[in-house]
Parts: structure tokens; sequence; C-alpha cells
């Protein structure tokens, strides 16, 4: 080996030994800094060059530059980030390229996985989204797709330390909040809130049951689940209950699936129908809201009759 050709480097603290041989011949980032390095080097300099990124991911792109083999770990999440994250500010462009295709045809994005060929999957990688920063900052697409885990089908609502996985067409067919938001972004994968976690675990038991849980004596819990609903627009909640409230009130002979609640559970399962739109309408001309129908006492004992 060259002397001239051993090079150290310095990645976040931790000292790397290679050659620029082995940097060059795949990385476009080390190409240009090494490309004055052998006209400007002394006999005897082997200098420690310091690039401030994280050293763990860096070993696998190493071994990569090296042995040519795409080693990116299923289990820990991060370091695979940072592994392919690295990878593109390095200019490892052949790595980059087998990552966008594979992750491509493992997911459910990628129509005709049997034909498509690579130049097409990595042309519709590019088309779909707007950066490369873009597969991971909003929709999780990666790591998640390049190990076959990712599912365009399920979105992800975080409260808290909660997370939920929620099927796409559910929330498109019950939050008209979300919806709007996934025709604007359609590749979103992640909502983030700051809920109360109770409250909110209600509504996500909604959304996963079609089963709304209500408290008959905790008012203050009973008025968060509804405004989560109302701020995400879960209209079916917001009728159901305003529908039931209003036929017990009024102590009426209601249509089926209306009738008084009389000894009910706690988990109750929503049918809405054309007539709760109507008794919500009835609810809304004698109320104004909730806020009202709380102030004055009526709920929640109006809606458990």
């Amino acid at each position: 080996m060259n002397p001239k050709d051993l090079v150290y480097l310095n990645i976040g603290g931790v000292k790397f030994a290679t050659t620029i041989t082995t940097l060059t011949q795949k990385s476009t980032y080390f190409q240009s800094m090494f490309r004055w390095y052998n006209d400007n080097q002394s006999d005897n300099a082997n200098p420690t060059i310091f690039i401030d990124k994280d050293p763990e991911p860096f070993k696998y792109l190493l071994t990569y530059m090296r042995e040519g083999i795409i080693d990116i770990p299923k289990e820990n999440d991060g370091l695979a980030r940072g592994i392919i994250l690295q990878a593109h500010y390095f200019g490892l462009n052949e790595f980059v390229r087998v990552v966008k295709i594979t992750s491509w045809r493992n997911s459910d994005l990628c129509s005709h996985k049997a034909v498509i060929d690579d130049d097409r999957a990595l042309k519709d990688f590019d088309l779909y989204f707007d950066s490369f920063h873009d597969s991971f900052a909003e929709s999780e697409f990666l790591p998640s797709a390049y190990h076959s885990e990712y599912s365009f089908k399920k979105i992800s609502l975080r409260n808290g330390n909660q997370t939920w996985k929620i099927d796409r067409e559910v929330l498109e067919n019950y939050s008209n909040t979300i919806k709007k938001e996934l025709i604007v972004s359609p590749w979103k994968k992640t909502f983030e809130f700051l809920h109360d976690e109770v409250a909110f675990g209600r509504i996500m038991n909604f959304l996963i049951y079609l089963q709304l849980d209500l408290p008959r004596t905790d008012v203050l819990l009973f008025q968060r689940i509804l405004k989560i609903a109302s701020e995400l627009d879960i209209f079916e909640i917001i009728v159901y209950v305003k529908a039931r409230t209003m036929v017990n009130i009024e102590k009426r002979s209601a249509p089926l699936g209306l009738d008084p609640i009389i000894n009910c559970s706690l988990c109750l399962p929503i049918q809405v129908s054309d007539v709760h739109y109507l008794y919500a309408a009835y609810f809304d001309e004698r109320f104004h809201g909730f806020e009202r129908a709380f102030a004055t006492g009526i709920l929640p004992n109006g809606f458990f009759s």
C-alpha cells in the first residue's frame, strides 16, 4: 500500500483508519475532499480529518465502502435512519439508489411489483417524495419500508407517550379533520397530539372498535372527550351524543336505535342514521352546542337519561 494512501478520520470523536482509495471509490463527498490531497500532501503526513457526524452509522458505511455490503439493522430504527441519512450526506449514490428501489418495491405504494424495473421504481420514489428527507420526516416511509414493515394503510396517532395505529380508511371515514390533511399531504403517516391521555384513549377506542366509552359520573372527562371529538371533527360521536340526549330529555318515543338509555353499559355501540341527525338538529336548536348543555346540567346526565 502506498503510505500516502493511508488516512485517519475522526468521526464525532471516534478515529477510523482507512485509505483514500476506499473512501473515494463510492463516495462523491470524499472524491471532492481528496481531489487536492495528493498534490498537497507532505511525504510523511497522514492527517486526521474531523467530520462532525455520529460514528455508529459511519461504521456501517465504511464496511460498505470496503466490502460493498449494504447492512441496515432492522431492530434499531434510529440507527437505520442514521445509516441511510449519512449515506445520502456522504454521496454514496449507489447505496441510496438501492435503498430507494428496495423500499419502493416493498411498500404498498408500488403497483405491479413483479414487473416494475429498477429505473421506474427509482423514478416513482423521487416523484412521490419532494426530497429524500421527506421520506423520513413526515411519512416515516424510511427506514421501515426498506425492511418491508411500512404500510401506507396505517396511520400513527401519537398523544404524549402513547401511539395508536389506525387504518387510513377508518380515519378518512370518521375524522373530517384528518381526512382534509391527508388530501393535502397524502404521504403523511403520523399525527401528533397533546390531549388528556384518558380522553384521547376513549376516542381511539371508538376509532378502533366503533364503541363510545363515556363516563357517567366524571363530567370533566365527558367534556374532554367531546372536545377532542369536535377538534377531530368526528361527527358520529357528536351527532350520537346530541341525538341520544335530546331523546332522553324529551321522553318521547324514539325510532329504533334512539330509545332512551336505561341500564346502559359504559361502552355504547355507535350506529348513526339519518334519524340521529334529525334529533341532533333539535339539540342544536335548543342548546346551540355542547357548552350550554353542560352549563345547564343537561350533560352528561341527559345522555344517560
